[in-house]
């Protein structure tokens, strides 16, 4: 089991560089306990709102899904979510089919490919803002 201290340290430090990786796009980045939220809006002038389950970070991967930002909830609903991603089922609910978090883990067995926190959430930011295209040469995934 990982030393809680070093977590917590580690969990921090992330979580701040988080923090301006949202400034600088424009973006707000919040913190409840194990809990980083992420509003952004999307090339159609909505707000989205990702919520992401950091518990065990950072030897677990993070959870990430999207809420309705009315009522805080998650929602599988697709007027929430970034264009071109999905809820998938996951061990917590549901979760972004996304390299890097939990529910990618578990629906693509064994690929542990890791992020930084500040690193996840400027790929969220990217996926709102439709720059996958940017992501394919940044980070390696996909479109």
């Amino acid at each position: 089991m990982p030393d809680p201290f070093l977590s917590e340290y580690c969990f921090e430090r992330e979580y701040v560089s988080s923090q301006r990786v949202g400034e600088f796009y424009g973006a707000k980045v919040w913190r409840e306990g194990n809990f980083v939220f992420l509003q952004c809006g999307d090339q159609q002038q909505r707000t989205l709102l990702a919520r992401i389950d950091c518990y065990g970070y950072p030897a677990d991967l993070p959870e990430v899904t999207f809420l309705d930002p009315a009522t805080m909830k998650p929602s599988t609903e697709k007027k929430f979510w970034p264009p071109g991603l999905s809820p998938i089922k996951s061990s917590r609910g549901f979760g972004i089919c996304l390299a890097g978090t939990r529910a990618y883990e578990e629906h693509h067995r064994g690929d542990r490919t890791r992020y930084s926190l500040s690193s996840l959430v400027e790929i969220l930011i990217l996926c709102c803002h439709g720059n996958r295209q940017r992501l394919s040469y940044s980070y390696g995934t996909k479109k």
